[in-house]
């Protein structure tokens, strides 16, 4: 086996050969002690250099074990090294600046994140080609939570593997069409889990854009939960102030119930195929309200704080509203609008009302994630 400074000359020495070579030549030196012939050299050198070195001790070579060199890394190496630091980057939104006049018009990339956006956080995101027939480059593993697939079921598969009888293909290659132009666009689909069980998602499109800022021949797909009701709890008289209005502009209602027409002194006729103006009054955001409409029709519930005026006496009505998605036959097609009134307004105590009240709704825990036939 030799000695302790044997055994660490030869790991030394094989470590860069390989292992092939003979063990090092160990010199006899004074006082019984061994050195290779690497110390000789470095202690002659040292008797060259004179007194200003004279110093050094040299002699802590001889216990010390060798450390593995550092050595440039080979470009397959140093790639998985760039790939695992880019998948640990934040998220970067890219500025669009506004274009000056007679300038040719730039490409819309606002939402839209530098490279490896499927890995970037722990959102749902799904990076697909482009073209025809939709390949799966990456997956995020937070996939699974919304459809049940593992992110490596997915990856080098067609989109079709989430799809079924009540997806709107044609929609959905629309949409990625459309990223893949340069504009963002959010929607609500039916896609299908691991298990063929069907699901309603809101998917936000974005196009990919890569770590110099330039776009790429990618597109993101960000799930996520969609919140819905069935039109049979929209239809239902529950005793709730609510309203059934269609999910197009310019969203006329379609049913009311009796207590909203108590709460606003109104007979259905007086409100039927018409718009909810007939109870805004000058306290009322209206272009608020119908913004909060239009995020609606991705399957996500909205909430917000508004003032409204009975049209018989022309009293101001301060109310929580809540605007449900109702989804019929695989498509969002009518809001349920739900009215709640704030007995506090007006009073002492009353607090100055929240203009909107974003957040994550109620049924993004339990009705969003039920299959249609549930």
């Amino acid at each position: 086996r030799g000695s302790g400074r044997e055994r660490r000359g030869w790991r030394s020495e094989s470590w860069y050969l390989g292992g092939c070579l003979a063990r090092p030549k160990w010199l006899p030196t004074g006082g019984g002690r061994m050195m290779s012939e690497d110390m000789v050299q470095a202690a002659k050198a040292q008797e060259m250099a004179g007194p200003a070195s004279a110093d050094v001790d040299y002699s802590c070579l001889e216990d010390e074990e060798d450390e593995t060199p550092s050595t440039d890394l080979d470009p397959a190496t140093f790639r998985a090294f760039v790939e695992e630091a880019v998948k640990e980057m934040h998220v970067v939104e890219k500025l669009v600046t506004p274009q000056a006049e007679g300038a040719a018009p730039a490409t819309n990339k606002t939402g839209a994140r530098f490279g490896y956006n499927a890995y970037v956080g722990q959102m749902p995101r799904i990076m697909v080609t482009p073209k025809v027939p939709y390949n799966i480059v990456h997956c995020s593993p937070a996939i699974s939570e919304v459809l049940g697939f593992h992110e490596r079921e997915m990856e080098g598969r067609s989109l079709n593997i989430a799809q079924g009888p009540m997806t709107n293909v044609a929609l959905l290659t629309a949409k990625i069409a459309e990223a893949a132009g340069g504009s963002t666009s959010e929607h609500a689909f039916i896609l299908y889990t691991n298990k063929g069980e069907d699901r309603v998602v809101t998917i936000e499109f974005e196009p990919e854009v890569n770590l110099s800022g330039e776009a790429s021949d990618k597109v993101i797909l960000t799930v996520d939960h969609g919140d819905w009701v069935p039109k049979k709890i929209a239809d239902a008289d529950d005793g709730r102030a609510k309203v059934t209005v269609k999910a197009d502009k310019p969203w006329n209602v379609l049913q009311t119930s009796p207590s909203f027409n108590d709460m606003y002194g109104l007979k259905e006729e007086m409100i039927l195929g018409r718009t909810l103006n007939v109870v805004f009054g000058p306290r009322t955001d209206a272009n608020m309200f119908r913004q909060l409409l239009i995020h609606a029709k991705s399957a996500r519930t909205q909430h917000v704080d508004m003032w409204t005026c009975r049209p018989s006496d022309m009293s101001h009505v301060f109310v929580s509203v809540s605007i449900f998605p109702v989804l019929d036959k695989g498509e969002i097609t009518h809001f349920m609008v739900v009215f709640k009134r704030d007995e506090m307004a007006g009073s002492p105590q009353y607090a100055s009302p929240r203009r909107q009240r974003p957040g994550s709704s109620p049924l993004s825990a339990a009705a969003g994630r039920m299959t249609l036939s549930e």
